[in-house]
């Protein structure tokens, strides 16, 4: 199951890819959109490393970019397949 670490030690799991990102939507403190949150996380990965993160690509990639950003780790990227 894809699952990511951020820089506190803090890991996130989901069976895939798009439910991680629902996920981290749902337990951001003010109500956003998907894409809202994509657009918070790129504007803190800018912040944080000076990364330009693309907000329209796939939820795999958009974590794969955080990754690259230094925004997360990536633990386990192998989606659950039922």
């Amino acid at each position: 199951m894809p699952t990511i670490r951020w820089p506190n030690k803090e890991t996130d799991t989901a069976p895939t890819w798009t439910e991680l990102l629902k996920n981290l939507q749902r337990v951001q403190m003010t109500p956003t959109t998907g894409w809202g949150l994509r657009r918070q996380m790129a504007i803190r990965a800018r912040r944080w490393s000076g990364a330009r993160i693309p907000t329209v690509c796939s939820a795999r990639a958009f974590f794969a970019h955080l990754a690259d950003a230094g925004m997360v780790d990536i633990l386990d990227g192998e989606e659950q397949t039922t």
